[in-house]
């Protein structure tokens, strides 16, 4: 999601669990036509989907019959992870915990609210799996919690 189209992808692939992905770019209106022709000579694939904010529903519509995905995992960071959350999107949260810690007041969190993105509302889990892995690491998996 780029909502002001600043993001200079170098590749229109990226790796996940070594398998290369086709990158698709989520865009508001106000995104340069500039940016739209970088992206085109990139060969990296966008969807507009809002004028200034990410509409949520006019994107998984263009997921949806633009490119027949079903379902889809978001690897992204706090406030995007968020707004998904907040959105009503999400079925699922995984996450694995490492034993390894370094203490960084400004490291990445896995939820933020930034206005005017997202807002603080507390959101309730269900447990619904915890896997051992190698070297005492846990894969952690929660439904969202209707409320």
């Amino acid at each position: 999601m780029d909502r002001r189209g600043e993001l200079a992808f170098e590749e229109n692939t990226f790796g996940y669990g070594g398998v290369p992905s086709h990158i698709v770019v989520v865009l508001t209106e106000q995104v340069s036509n500039a940016y739209k022709d970088f992206l085109r000579k990139k060969k990296i694939s966008y969807i507009i989907a809002g004028k200034e904010q990410i509409d949520y529903d006019v994107m998984l519509d263009k997921f949806y019959n633009l490119f027949h995905i079903k379902r889809m995992m978001v690897g992204g960071g706090g406030t995007i992870n968020w707004s998904m959350i907040q959105n009503e999107l999400v079925d699922e949260v995984s996450f694995i915990l490492a034993p390894i810690a370094n203490g960084d007041p400004d490291g990445n969190r896995f939820f933020v609210a930034k206005d005017p993105f997202t807002s603080i509302k507390e959101t309730a889990f269900q447990l619904k799996s915890v896997e051992e892995l190698e070297y005492g690491t846990l894969w952690i998996r929660y439904s969202v919690k209707k409320m």
